[in-house]
Formats: C-alpha cells, sequence, structure tokens
C-alpha cells in the first residue's frame, strides 16, 4: 500500500500536464542551462572508480542524472532514481560547488532525501520512466533496467529542507 502522495505520482507520472507540456518545460531556458552542465573530469574519474566503468558508460550515467533531476525540479515531482543515477548523484553532491551551480538555473538546490527500502512512500520507477521518456523520448538502458520497482532509494525535491 502506497502512500497517497506515491499513489499519485502511479496514477498521473506527469503532475497533470500534457506531454507537449513537459516536453516544453525540460526545454526551457533553466533546463537547457543545466543539461548542458559539463562534467568535472574529477567527477568523473571518481565514479569510473568506484563503479568500474569506462568513461563514456560514466558521460551516459552523468547525462541521464542530470535528465533525471532536470525532470523532477521542472515538474516539482519527487521521482525515484534508478540505481546508477542514485549511485552518480551521492557522487556528484560531493562535488557542492559544482552541484549547486547546475541547480542554480533550475531554481535553487535540489534535495536528495532518502527513504527506507519497503517504505509506503517510496515511489516506483515506473512512473520516472514514464515521465523520462515523455520527456526526452528513449531513456538509457544502462540507467533505466526492464526489471524496475521500487529499489529502496529515494525521491529528489526541490527547496528548502
Amino acid at each position: 500500500m502506497y502512500t497517497q502522495r506515491v499513489q499519485t505520482i502511479i496514477d498521473d507520472p506527469l503532475g497533470g500536464r500534457s506531454e507537449q507540456e513537459v516536453r516544453a518545460l525540460v526545454a526551457s531556458e533553466g533546463a537547457a542551462e543545466a543539461l548542458g552542465h559539463p562534467p568535472l573530469d574529477f567527477l568523473l574519474e571518481r565514479y569510473m572508480e568506484h563503479e568500474q566503468l569506462d568513461r563514456e558508460e560514466a558521460l551516459a550515467v552523468f547525462e541521464e542524472t542530470k535528465r533525471f533531476l532536470v525532470l523532477g525540479s521542472q515538474l516539482d515531482m519527487n521521482f525515484a532514481p534508478s540505481v546508477p543515477v542514485d549511485r552518480f548523484w551521492h557522487e556528484w553532491m560531493l562535488f557542492t560547488d559544482d552541484y549547486h551551480t547546475f541547480c542554480l538555473p533550475l531554481g535553487g538546490h535540489i534535495h536528495h532525501t532518502p527513504i527506507p527500502k519497503g517504505s509506503d512512500d517510496q515511489p516506483p520507477l515506473e512512473p520516472t520512466v514514464v515521465a523520462m521518456t515523455v520527456a526526452y523520448g528513449e531513456v538509457s538502458d544502462r540507467c533505466w533496467p526492464v526489471a524496475l520497482g521500487a529499489s529502496g532509494i529515494m525521491d529528489c525535491c526541490m527547496g528548502p529542507w
């Protein structure tokens, strides 16, 4: 049984918006600026080392992480990240200045709010994938695997804690 907040995300992953409105939000000036944010070499190196990935794979996860964060911020919805996106997000937040710079054009800091695995407040990944697909077209199999569902990770939200 999900909480009402999570059930709302499941029932309407676009938050009452049309597909055209979602695509316009992720194409806005602030979203485009954030999506164009370049990766720091040291950030990629750390992620590559921790995850045993090559640079191309790490860059792909970086791009998908940016898309996830832009989508959640622009739709003002608390979507669940996939495990690869969540792991990159964890690494990126350690680079506080760069992460802050990325978040600025989106309206402020995007918080990472852990939710315990199995919690009724943990959204499944399917609504995230639906919204990502509407916003950006195809999603990465590496970042959004076919076998989905709640992974005991967390959601993202804008503004103060």
